[in-house]
């Protein structure tokens, strides 16, 4: 901040700190607000307090950023493919609102893998963080606020909503069921055994 005047970093610290809460996560939004804010102060004649407020201060900053990428960072095969990714990095609850799940590498296909790379570059705003060890790559979306804050994926999570629940118990039945099974039989049997009733239905 060399060479801003102190009176206009003392109100963008009092906006901040007045919009910032003290839930686990938030010091995230608040990067990710300065970071927008940042680099939108020149289209505000230089005032960080005008990019601060254009940006949406520490809760709107990362939908923003988000809509921007999705719009004008992501192509048109991209943007297609955007949708599934972000569905597959939460999880719903059966009355709760959506809650960010990691999701393993296996999980994507090569395309939707690079999408996901992309989205966890500098140019894809860093939404997505991609971690993992000796275990594997695996992927996240940043904050929930992403979810609660960007419009497009409130709307995806609701066209997507009962199909989401019964894909996300599925997951979680298949992540405990060896696939390598002895024979081909016992394969079906396990295969068949992930989803019954209602949920074998949708």
């Amino acid at each position: 901040l060399a060479g801003v005047p102190k009176g206009d970093r003392e109100a963008l610290a009092e906006s901040v700190l007045r919009d910032v809460g003290d839930r686990p996560g938030d010091l995230a939004l608040v990067q990710m607000a300065l970071t927008e804010t940042w680099s939108h102060r020149k289209q505000h004649g230089d005032s960080l307090l005008h990019a601060y407020a254009a940006v949406g201060g520490v809760e709107g900053a990362i939908a923003k950023a988000a809509e921007d990428v999705y719009g004008n960072v992501l192509d048109e095969a991209e943007r297609g493919l955007a949708e599934p990714v972000f569905l597959r990095l939460v999880r719903l609850g059966d009355t709760a609102g959506a809650t960010r799940r990691i999701a393993a590498h296996a999980e994507f296909d090569e395309p939707r893998w690079a999408l996901v790379q992309k989205l966890a570059a500098q140019e894809g705003r860093r939404l997505v963080l991609v971690g993992g060890g000796e275990a594997g790559a695996t992927a996240e979306i940043a904050h929930e606020a992403l979810v609660t804050q960007w419009p497009r994926y409130q709307t995806w999570l609701q066209a997507a909503a009962a199909g989401k629940r019964v894909l996300d118990r599925l997951i979680e039945r298949a992540a405990d069921v060896p696939m390598a099974a002895r024979s081909a039989a016992e394969r079906a049997v396990r295969r068949d055994r992930l989803a019954t009733g209602a949920d074998l239905a949708a």
